[in-house]
C-alpha cells in the first residue's frame, strides 16, 4: 500500500514564506509511525505545488497512491481539497484523509463532509497524534491495522 502524506498549498501566498513553507512536525510523526508499522510512506511538501499546477497531476499518476492523508491548516484547506479532487479524478479508489488542525472546521464548511458527492471516505478530526494514530487511521478505511507488510516483524 502506497500512502502519500501532502502538506498542500495555501489559497493565497503568505506575507512570509516561512509561515507556510514548513511541513507541520506531527505530518512526519505520523509518516514516522507508519513506516515503523511497515508501511510504504512518502511525506510530500507541496506548499508551493501551485506554481507547477500540471505537476500534481503528474506526481499523482506517478507516485499512484492508495491512501492520500492531507495536513490541513487554515489557509491550506482549499489546496488540499483541490489536490484531492484531482487524486479523485485519476483513481476514485484512493482514500482520502484530511487531518490537523483545519480539518476539524471543514465538516460544516461549505457542505463539505465525508458523505458528500466528492468521495471523501473519512474526515480526521485527531486531536493529538499518537502511537495509535496509524492504527486509527487504517481501521478508519477497513484495513487490518495489525497486518504487518512483507518484510517486517
Amino acid at each position: 500500500m502506497k500512502i502519500l502524506l501532502i502538506y498542500p498549498f495555501c489559497l493565497e501566498g503568505r506575507l512570509h514564506a516561512e509561515d507556510s513553507a514548513v511541513v507541520p512536525m506531527g505530518l512526519y510523526y505520523v509518516g514516522a509511525l507508519l513506516k515503523q508499522h511497515g508501511y510504504n510512506v512518502e511525506v510530500l511538501n507541496w506548499h508551493d505545488i501551485n506554481k507547477y499546477p500540471s505537476g500534481i497531476t503528474t506526481a499523482l499518476k506517478e507516485k499512484q497512491p492508495d491512501v492520500i492523508g492531507f495536513s490541513i491548516l487554515h489557509a491550506n484547506r482549499w489546496g488540499g481539497i483541490e489536490i484531492a479532487r484531482i487524486a479523485k479524478k485519476l483513481n476514485l479508489q484512493v482514500k482520502i484523509i484530511f487531518g490537523g488542525i483545519g480539518a476539524s472546521g471543514m465538516g460544516c464548511h461549505s457542505g463539505f463532509n465525508v458523505h458528500n458527492a466528492h468521495g471523501y471516505e473519512l474526515l480526521c478530526k485527531l486531536k493529538e497524534v499518537s502511537e495509535n494514530t496509524p492504527l486509527v487511521l487504517m481501521t478508519g478505511f477497513g484495513y487490518d491495522p495489525l497486518f504487518i507488510p512483507e518484510g517486517h516483524s
